[in-house]
């Protein structure tokens, strides 16, 4: 109860809009550049010039645009609109956003009912397979959450599967500097994320980062379904009818198929103790008789989380660790508060150097003020159907809308973020500048919904607790035995984007300079 008032009052700080009928504008005149009358003809000319198509298998330049509604048509008012013209959808940049939650109900919708093609999928071809709880709404995906939520996002449960985090984090770290200084950390990052998960998930040290065969095949064939049906969204963004169109889907269908056979085998040879330690967190809900949770639910939850958590995780490391490289005095600052805390030794929240809890607070300032600078994802909380009509910013924003949070404002707003926005400076979430904003609209910035990586709110990552253990554990590890700064000779000439397949980040992949500590 006291965390739900506590969260209560944290929404209501920053909610008190006038809501008389004179004030309110309707949602047509919400400033925004949709003008079609077709979604085809209409989306075209605004969407397609942020889809690349060389650069590292393609992508969307999906920060370029956000930041461009953002200065075009949101700057002003906090919200602009986007979308096909049968279709409402409001991008929200700032505290306004809050709203949503306010008035979301029992049943929220949440960003992994984005990933249609999956749900499309089981519906064509796999119609013997359970609803993926994660995808649905309603008492499909409670019962999913409610399940997921003691083996998975209890904090100290979450804990309890630090060591075979903290293994895998070891294990890949020896592999760092092999990765980082060819121009492949991106791929470092996919793996020891997708490993790290893995070993929590099923109690597999998979150790595809080591080149493991098992541990690669796995890897490629469960992670491979994920860029494709991000290719699906890209090249299908008006309907979802017209994915029978493009040969992304065929392409998609293809992977997901290589996915979930492999999944499945997975799990299936985890729980029969072929492998691992039969400690994972599936092992926890499966063998609770109460939940009724059957393996093929699991696996398809399995699938799901590995989508979920492990490629965001991967993405977050990443950004975070390029940001930690190009300012060498972060990273000293870092690399003193890690040895006065850890000394060496691996991460546990509850056991420091001394036997203490370990407190690092400036590595958490970083993590925050890289997500505000390089959001993994520049749109964390996306809402479907809004189930009752809202005033946003002063706009009536009615029932059905599809209402997204972009952090585009607090990427460029001085306002929001203070002096100089554009620049990396952790000292924006220093105790004396969280203090500062106290009171004030910048205060938004220390809500948990403007710099964290995983969203907010009931609908949040099922698996962040778990996703915060594995990058907290593997930032620490690389921190303590590697220097690593930006290769500026080796990166010359390299036309590096910020690029998003599912997460978004630097492509192609800069170069490092590492040096063994």
């Amino acid at each position: 109860m006291m965390k739900a008032a506590r969260r209560a009052t944290s929404l209501r700080a920053f909610s008190t809009p006038d809501t008389s009928a004179a004030t309110v504008k309707p949602f047509q005149s919400i400033p925004g550049n949709w003008k079609g009358m077709m979604p085809l003809i209409g989306v075209a000319p605004i969407f397609l010039p942020y889809v690349v198509k060389e650069a590292d298998g393609g992508g969307l330049l999906t920060e370029d645009f956000l930041k461009d509604q953002y200065d075009r048509y949101g700057r002003d008012t906090g919200i602009s609109q986007f979308g096909p013209s049968s279709e409402k959808c409001a991008i929200v940049y700032d505290e306004g956003y809050l709203q949503v939650f306010q008035k979301e109900g029992k049943y929220p919708s949440g960003i992994l009912e984005g990933a249609w093609p999956i749900k499309q999928y089981n519906e064509k071809y796999a119609k013997e397979s359970p609803p993926n709880p994660f995808l649905e709404r309603g008492e499909t995906w409670r019962k999913g959450r409610m399940a997921i939520n003691p083996y998975l996002f209890n904090i100290q449960a979450a804990q309890s599967y630090l060591d075979p985090i903290n293994e895998t984090a070891r294990s890949a770290a020896e592999h760092f500097e092999d990765f980082a200084t060819t121009g492949r950390f991106d791929q470092f990052c996919e793996l020891a994320a997708f490993d790290m998960f893995t070993a929590a998930a099923l109690g597999v040290q998979l150790n595809s980062v080591g080149s493991d065969p098992k541990g690669l095949h796995y890897f490629k064939e469960i992670h491979g379904g994920i860029g494709t049906m991000v290719k699906v969204t890209t090249n299908c963004p008006y309907s979802k009818l017209d994915m029978f169109k493009f040969g992304a889907w065929d392409g998609f269908v293809s992977e997901w198929d290589r996915g979930r056979k492999a999944g499945t085998e997975l799990v299936e040879s985890v729980m029969e103790g072929k492998l691992g330690t039969g400690t994972g967190i599936m092992h926890g809900f499966l063998n609770d008789e109460s939940l009724k949770i059957s393996r093929e639910e699991a696996t398809e939850m399995y699938l799901i989380l590995t989508f979920a958590s492990a490629d965001t995780t991967a993405g977050f490391i990443n950004n975070a660790l390029s940001n930690i490289a190009k300012h060498p005095s972060v990273q000293d600052k870092i690399r003193a508060e890690l040895e006065a805390e850890l000394g060496g030794q691996d991460y546990h929240p509850n056991h420091g150097k001394d036997g203490q809890p370990v407190k690092l607070n400036y590595l958490q300032q970083v993590l925050k003020e890289s997500q505000r600078v390089t959001p993994t994802l520049p749109f964390v909380n996306v809402k479907n159907d809004i189930p009752k009509d809202l005033v946003i910013n002063g706009y009536h924003v009615p029932a059905g809308t599809t209402v997204i949070f972009s952090h585009m404002g607090i990427a460029t707003d001085q306002t929001l973020a203070g002096p100089n926005p554009h620049l990396f400076d952790p000292d924006r979430f220093s105790d004396e500048a969280v203090a500062a904003r106290k009171g004030t609209r910048a205060e938004f910035l220390d809500h948990p919904v403007a710099c964290k990586p995983f969203g907010f709110g009931s609908r949040m990552c099922v698996g962040s607790r778990i996703a915060k253990l594995e990058y907290t554990s593997i930032l620490c590890r690389i921190l303590q035995d590697y220097v690593m700064t930006y290769d500026e000779a080796a990166n010359a000439n390299l036309n590096s984007r910020r690029i998003a397949h599912t997460t978004t980040i630097e492509r192609p992949c800069p170069t490092f300079k590492v040096t063994k500590l």
